[in-house]
């Protein structure tokens, strides 16, 4: 029996086996051994009931000293979500955001003004992937911003819908960087697609879903998850390079996740161990 390419490939790769392996080697039977074959000795009677040959703690010590002298990997780069959330002001005469400011805390669901909700300073202001809620007034208008990555054409759908028969509604608004605001919905226990066929936007510009609480703050919650649409490049510009799409509701994340610590050179070799034959098929 062999190890097959896809077991070869999970067992380097998954973050389970990484940690099995940081696990395996930061045990404190491993490390008190401060002499290299006593902890190759020791990695070879937890994983396979016996002792390694001669040649097994040659390779091991050779490997250790090999993974020791080599500089770190430079760290991944963060994936950048050309998503962000936060609250702002629409300008009427302008047409367009005049202010936008990101919501500072993340609870797992939602982003929000801090871990309280109200929070003492921000409010009500929220955003999850499928709406949010306004904030206290309308310099702090929740908004879902999209930045396009690239130059294209894009079209925009979804329902926006408020579903509260108190209060007095919300307003919804999208409103283009470069072209200013180009739809607005005001709703009261009412729903509207929000649908926009074409829209150019060059790399850099930003879409703005802005929801505010009309007029006063009572039951200002909302559903809203647009979805974003390439529909083919800007002018001059190749089509096979901007097929794409970007949905509010699927692409919802909290902030990036910091990279992963490398492997020590005793981690490495874990690893390693863990991928052999040995290991993986049992008789």
């Amino acid at each position: 029996d062999t190890t097959v390419p896809q077991q070869a490939l999970f067992f380097m790769n998954s973050p389970f086996v990484v940690e099995r392996a940081r696990t395996l080697a930061d045990q404190p039977d491993l490390v008190a051994f401060k002499r290299p074959e006593q902890r190759i000795q020791e990695f070879y009677r937890i994983l396979f009931q016996r002792p390694p040959t001669p040649r097994q703690v040659e390779l091991g010590k050779r490997f250790i000293a090999q993974a020791g002298s080599l500089q770190p990997p430079e760290p991944p780069k963060p994936v950048v979500s050309p998503w962000q959330y936060g609250y702002g002001e629409y300008d009427e005469q302008s047409q367009r955001v005049k202010r936008f400011e990101l919501l500072p805390h993340f609870d797992g669901e939602a982003w929000q003004g801090g871990p309280k909700w109200p929070d003492d300073k921000l409010g009500w202001a929220r955003l999850t992937a499928e709406g949010g809620h306004a904030g206290n007034d309308l310099r702090h208008a929740v908004i879902r911003r999209w930045t396009a990555p690239r130059d294209g054409v894009v079209s925009i759908s979804g329902t926006l819908a408020h579903e509260h028969k108190e209060g007095d509604g919300i307003r919804g608004l999208v409103v283009s960087s470069r072209a200013g605001s180009f739809g607005s919905w005001t709703l009261h226990n009412d729903k509207a697609e929000t649908k926009i066929e074409s829209l150019e936007v060059k790399m850099g510009d930003t879409i703005d879903f802005v929801v505010d609480f009309n007029a006063n703050l009572n039951n200002d919650d909302f559903k809203w998850s647009p979805v974003i649409k390439s529909k083919g490049p800007a002018a001059g510009s190749s089509f096979g390079e901007y097929a794409g799409e970007w949905n509010a509701k699927k692409d919802f994340s909290g902030p990036p996740e910091s990279p992963p610590r490398p492997l020590s050179p005793w981690e490495k070799y874990a690893q390693v161990l863990l991928l052999s034959n040995e290991f993986m098929f049992v008789d």
